[in-house]
Order: C-alpha cells, then structure tokens, then sequence
C-alpha cells in the first residue's frame, strides 16, 4: 500500500515541477477608435503586435508569458500572471478600469496613484497647484509617506506577494518623482513662472542684455527658497538613498527606471560632468555616470544602449559618430540592441546634407493629409516640435515671424508635432488658439514615427531645410530666433 501512494506522491510532485503558466487572455477596448495596433512591451525587449477593431476594440491570448508588470500602448502599465482573464474598459474620465482575474491588482495600480490628491493639493489634470509648492519641507515628506502608506493598504489586497511587493516599490519611486518635482519648484509663484516663460518666447535671444534680463526675470519667480539643510534632505531622498540596481524592480517598475535615468542625468552634470555644457554632453555625461554608478550588468546595459543611441542621434561628427558605434557594437550583447543601434548609424549617415530626404504623409489640422513630395518645387522648413515643449514654444513667435516676411517667396514653412496620439486633441487646440501659420502637421505614432527616426531627432525643436528637389539643404537648420537664417534665405531665394 506505502508503494502506491509512494507512486501517486511521486507523480504528482512531477506534474507540479513540469506544469507550464496558463495563457494569458488579454481584451478590452480603447478611448480612441483609428489605432490598427498597440503593443505589449517590457524591457527584455518583448514587443506583441495587438490587432484592434474598428470600434476600439482587441481580445489577444498570450502563451508563455512571464509575470510581471508590463507597458501597454495607450492603457499604460499592466500586470500579468499565469491564468489571467483580463479585460480593460475606458471610463468616463478616460481612465482604464479593470474587470476579471487580476482585476484587483490593476485597480489597485491606479486606485493608490489616484488617491494622491487625498494628501497633496492637485488641479482637475493630477498636477500640483501653487499651494503645493509652499508647502514646509516636513510637512510634505510627512503627506508623502502617508500616501505611501495608504497605497501599501490598497495593495495588500491582493493575495499575490510579488505584486504587492514591486507595486509598493514602484510607489515609492513614483514619490520620489514627486520629491523632484516639489524640489525643483519649490517656493516659485507659478502666475510669475508662466509670465517669465512667456517673456522668454519673445525676448530677442541676440539681444546683449539678454542674459541678464532673463536672470533676473527668473529669481523675481521665487517667493521663497530651500535652506542648505532642506535641499539635503530632499537630494538624499532624491538620488542617494536606495539601491540603483535592483534589476527585478527595474525589469518592473517604471518609476524605478526614470527615477535612476534622473540620477544619472543628475551625476552626469554634477560628479561626470566634462568640460562643456551641451545637447551631447546631455547624454555623454550620464554615460560615464551609469559606468561609475551602475553594477548590475542587465541595467548598465539598457542605459549604455539608450545613452548611446542617442548620441548617435546627436553627433554632428563622423569621429564622433564613428567611436561611440563602433565601441558599443561590439559591446553590447543583447541583438536587439545591436540591431536598433545599426539603424540609427545607417539613417546618420544616409540622410545628410545633400541626400535626399525621406519622405513623410501626415495630417494636417483639418484631417488632410500633407506629403513631402507634394511639396516638390519649393524649399521647405521644417519645425519638429511639441505642445509639452518649452524651447519649441519659444521659437514659434519667430518663426511666425519669419511665415509672414517671406509668405511670397518659393518656401513652404511645414510644423511637425510629435505630441502623442492621446493628445492630439491638445495639439489641435493649440495650433488653433495660437493662430499658427504654415502647414500644421502631426506625426502618426510621436517619435517613433518613421520620417522622425530616419531623421535620427530625439531632441526638439529640430529644423530642417529641405530644397526644391527633394534634398537635404540642412539636417541640423538653424533656428527661427537666429538671424544668421534670414541671411541664409535670402541667398537662397
């Protein structure tokens, strides 16, 4: 008898060491009715096409999918386990509520996010308000940890431990997010913020007094600052105390990742930083920073790709450009980013002065579309920018400008938004309220809309001069508030 049972104990054990993850079935239906496709993605590089219907909606059954938390296209961060039956629908605030197993979890993601505005003061869009911003340091880590606190609560109603765990960690680097912000505008007069800013897109950048004019327009915004004590306090909150590689939280959370890609930005200026300050130092500081800061491979990695991406992007060298390819080609080992790093060399050295431009079909504020060839025959100047983007909105008064004094001549001016889908509406209300001129275009999928990476931009505003025949005048044109343009029109036409 002892045999038998010896037998069924043996087997079952077996069964359960060989048993594979349930799929995972995934569906629901989106705000926005004309997206053909979303993805699923994380950091491993996982990227799964999701067909969606006319009307918004998608059902999709995973095999083999790991659990763990995940970036949705439109619906944002999702978690999966083995078995899920999950569906997401849109409220009436646009906000994805979950129905079905794992439902709890997922809820409960946005649900501890949501409830900020119980502890910290927030406008109708989840921003902080002027009142904020005053707030004594004590008292707003003390609302901060009751928020976190409260979203630990919200979690611990799931019965799954690594959920709970990595939810509560990501919660806390969310904070910290938080902690930069509050630090950063700590103390401004927002009204007087939004007045200088608006001071700086129309200012004369050529002017001699320019700089000091803006110097001082800038420390009449602060009605009070942090003391050396309180500025402490929050940088070792900030970027000092906790671990930069957790690599089961940042293949998770991220929260985690942006608050360490924060980090280096912020030790590639201050403990890295080389001699120079510009959009390249940008990224090369941070490099250094990740290769002096960061010891878990997995991580380093990512940010050695993604920082040099970028520099590929941005050197306006062939040394430059040459080095950093070749170095990190041949370093890095994961394929696909090798395979990312080889399209970014090819467009850098394809799409030049003098080549031909690639071509783009977007459209315009009416729902036209405008294609690059359809502009055969005349110059055109092309402004990449966005409505999130401080420097674009400066340059557009002179680029109005420069539309009204040369609106007889042959060039066509063409603004490209890379504003995200989700917020085209904005773009549309912008460009209306503003009475921009020229040809008003955006791009169908932001920065990673084909034309937009075969141009290599990942840093706006971004102008480009385009002749009549189709070719590259300039890959890197200078900007609308430089004279040196008109100058350089002028030749031209």
């Amino acid at each position: 008898m002892k045999y038998y049972i010896y037998i069924l104990t043996f087997l079952f054990l077996s069964s359960c060491a060989f048993t594979q993850a349930k799929p995972v079935n995934f569906s629901g239906k989106l705000n926005k009715k004309d997206l053909p496709v979303i993805h699923i993605h994380n950091t491993d590089g996982l990227n799964i096409d999701v067909p969606v219907n006319e009307d918004g909606s998608f059902s999709i059954k995973i095999d083999d999918l790991s659990k763990g938390f995940y970036e949705v296209d439109e619906v944002g961060s999702v978690y999966f386990n083995s078995g899920y039956e999950l569906n997401a629908q849109p409220s009436e605030n646009g906000e994805y509520i979950f129905s079905g197993t794992g439902s709890i979890e997922n809820n409960a993601l946005r649900e501890a996010k949501k409830q900020l505005s119980d502890f910290i003061p927030l406008n109708e869009n989840m921003e902080f308000t002027q009142e904020t911003y005053y707030i004594s340091v004590s008292d707003f880590l003390q609302k901060m940890n009751a928020f976190q606190q409260n979203g630990e609560k919200i979690f611990n109603k799931s019965n799954d431990e690594f959920f709970r765990e990595q939810a509560s960690l990501d919660l806390k680097f969310y904070g910290k997010s938080l902690l930069k912000l509050y630090s950063t505008y700590y103390g401004k007069d927002l009204e007087k913020l939004e007045k200088f800013h608006a001071m700086m897109q129309k200012a004369d950048r050529n002017a001699p007094d320019f700089a000091t004019k803006m110097t001082s327009a800038y420390a009449a915004t602060s009605v009070k600052t942090l003391t050396a004590d309180e500025k402490k306090i929050l940088d070792d909150l900030i970027y000092y105390d906790w671990d930069k590689n957790d690599e089961i939280l940042f293949r998770n959370s991220s929260a985690y990742r942006k608050v360490i890609s924060s980090y280096l930005s912020f030790m590639g200026m201050t403990k890295y930083r080389t001699q120079g300050f510009n959009n390249l130092s940008r990224q090369t500081g941070p490099l250094t920073a990740a290769k002096g800061e960061i010891s878990n491979p997995y991580i380093l990695e990512y940010f050695e790709y993604s920082l040099v991406a970028n520099i590929l992007k941005m050197a306006k060298d062939t040394a430059t450009l040459n080095q950093y390819y070749k170095e990190y080609t041949a370093k890095l080992t994961r394929p696909d980013y090798k395979e990312a790093l080889e399209d970014i060399y090819h467009n850098a050295v394809t799409f030049v002065d003098n080549a031909p431009a690639p071509e783009f079909s977007y459209k315009d504020v009416t729902g036209e579309t405008v294609s690059l060839k359809s502009l055969r025959g005349k110059f055109v100047y092309i402004d990449v920018w966005a409505t999130w983007c401080g420097p674009c909105k400066a340059e557009i008064p002179h680029l109005k400008k420069i539309e009204a004094d040369y609106h007889d001549k042959n060039i066509v001016f063409v603004s490209i938004s890379v504003d995200k889908q989700k917020d085209w509406g904005k773009w549309e209300q912008y460009v209306r309220e503003h009475d921009m001129k020229g040809i008003q275009l955006v791009a169908d999928n932001a920065f990673e809309s084909d034309f937009i990476k075969k141009m290599n931009i990942n840093a706006i505003p971004r102008f480009i001069l385009i002749d009549p025949s189709g070719k590259i005048i300039s890959a890197n044109a200078l900007r609308p508030s430089n004279q040196e343009l008109r100058d350089l029109l002028n030749k031209l036409l």
